[in-house]
């Protein structure tokens, strides 16, 4: 039977109800009869370099693998949906400036600001009725890089290009690191809605508590400032004591007595 014949008896057959319609997005990966891309949305689309001329590198890499529990979808983060089983195909999804992606069947979804667990499982749950029988996986497949700024007491202070999980340190390596002068206990870490939070990078070195290297949001305003020396800063205080020379009273005590 030939291909065109196939086509009609398969129209036949959804016209009589024999067999269910499918969606558009499970036709299988060898539909076309040849080796071209299969993606059914935006194809072509691949991971680009980002040629910005901003300090540090010029792609920012991940640290580790994502964890889908606290990794944040924002514009730019690139997600392949995969199907298997009854039906075969795979489509590229980004992240548009808005925050949402397309998909066949279910239009425009809003996944900014979510979880990529919690952005999966919603999209899974929402396609099953359109795909039974097939295997669905929504997988990152290339994390977006957003700019915040690096500010106050760092060897380069301004903007600098990081990858989507990043946390304040690596903002900070990609500013050169704290000047002589900087603390790295007392960062203060602005959001764009006004919302801040205080990083300690020094305890997240010293007892690994990540509550001390938070992550990063678009558009984090990070700002270092000078660090105290506590010694210098407690003689100080003594010093500034309004207490008068006759108020002041010494004690001996004697060590060595039984």
């Amino acid at each position: 039977m030939s291909r065109l014949e196939s086509l009609a008896f398969a129209v036949v057959l959804v016209a009589a109800g024999l067999v269910p319609a499918v969606s558009w997005a499970q036709l299988p990966s060898n539909y076309l009869g040849d080796d071209r891309d299969s993606t059914l949305l935006n194809r072509g689309a691949s991971p680009s370099s980002n040629p910005t001329g901003m300090r540090g590198i010029p792609r920012p890499t991940l640290s580790g693998p994502v964890d889908p529990k606290t990794y944040l979808l924002g514009p730019g983060d690139m997600l392949s949906l995969d199907l298997s089983g009854r039906a075969v195909g795979s489509q590229v999804l980004v992240v548009d400036a808005e925050g949402r992606v397309r998909l066949p069947d279910l239009g425009a979804v809003d996944v900014g600001g979510r979880t990529l667990e919690d952005a999966r499982e919603d999209i899974l749950h929402r396609l099953k009725r359109y795909l039974p029988g097939a295997t669905v996986q929504l997988r990152l497949v290339q994390p977006r890089t957003f700019k915040v700024f690096v500010l106050g007491e760092v060897s380069q202070p301004g903007l600098v290009e990081v990858v989507g999980s990043a946390r304040v340190m690596e903002a900070l390596e990609a500013s050169g690191g704290l000047s002589g002068n900087g603390s790295n206990r007392n960062i203060q870490v602005i959001h764009r809605d006004g919302q801040s939070l205080t990083a300690d990078v020094e305890r997240f070195r010293r007892t690994g508590d990540w509550e001390g290297n938070p992550f990063l949001q678009d558009g984090d305003r990070i700002v270092c400032v000078v660090g105290v020396d506590l010694k210098t800063k407690a003689a100080d205080e003594v010093r500034n004591l309004p207490i008068e020379p006759d108020q002041i009273f010494v004690t001996k005590v004697d060590f060595d007595a039984t």
